[in-house]
């Protein structure tokens, strides 16, 4: 379990809505902003066209009562989108501190346990490189974004994407020197493996062979008797 495991380093998230602006976990912040911009806009088209008509045509009295009724509803438009939109900002910004990636001694962790729990194991020695991608967005706020590539033939579980960093830079340096420390230990341990069993190999030959030729004296004992017989004669 890794409760068990020691925990080597950790990174989280950070949610900052300016940067989320550029990013594509941003678009449903995005969508909801341009929908709210829209509706004040139409807000402002309708009030001034309400405005207008009162003071031009006092006569038309019904579409000054539509367009005071299309105000409203302008009005409890914008109301909803804001509304929307902050809780849009709050719950993406909630997910953000539930996701968690774990490094351990010979394996990382993802864990997403917001609402729907998801969860996935890498081994260092599956992971074949890991990536910074900044833009120039990303390097003004200091943020970026770090990819994790494995081994996996499948596209879908080939690697694992790190967004919303903080200084990653940084991340970066402590993860590939705890991959890299990792691989070259198991490394090791592999070539001591496979010496070990070379060398078990090469004894396994020598007694075979020294049974071999015990065995060919055991059957040979009148040869083994002249042989005696000469080295008294010496």
């Amino acid at each position: 379990m890794d409760e068990n495991r020691e925990v080597r380093y950790q990174i989280t998230p950070k949610f900052n809505i300016i940067y989320e602006l550029g990013m594509p976990t941003g678009r449903k912040i995005r969508t909801a902003l341009f929908t709210l911009l829209v509706f004040i806009i139409l807000t402002f088209l309708v009030a001034f066209k309400a405005g207008s008509m009162s003071i031009v045509n006092n006569d038309i009295f019904k579409n000054i009562k539509i367009d005071k009724f299309l105000l409203i509803l302008c009005f409890v438009a914008d109301l909803v989108t804001i509304i929307r939109l902050v809780g849009t900002i709050v719950f993406q910004s909630l997910q953000y501190k539930h996701v968690t990636y774990t490094f351990y001694d010979t394996m990382m962790t993802y864990e997403d346990d917001f609402l729907n729990q998801h969860k996935k194991n890498i081994e260092y020695k599956n992971i074949k490189e890991v990536e910074i991608r900044r833009t120039i967005w990303d390097r003004i706020l200091d943020y970026g974004i770090m990819v994790i590539y494995t081994n996996a033939d499948n596209d879908r579980n080939n690697g694992l994407v790190i967004y919303s960093v903080k200084n990653p830079k940084s991340h970066y340096n402590v993860i590939d020197k705890l991959i890299h420390s990792s691989n070259n230990i198991n490394n090791d341990k592999y070539s001591e493996q496979s010496q070990n069993m070379v060398n078990e190999q090469l004894n396994n030959k020598n007694n075979i062979s020294n049974t071999d030729t015990n065995v060919n004296k055991m059957e040979n004992p009148e040869q083994n008797f002249k042989e005696s017989l000469k080295n008294i004669n010496k």
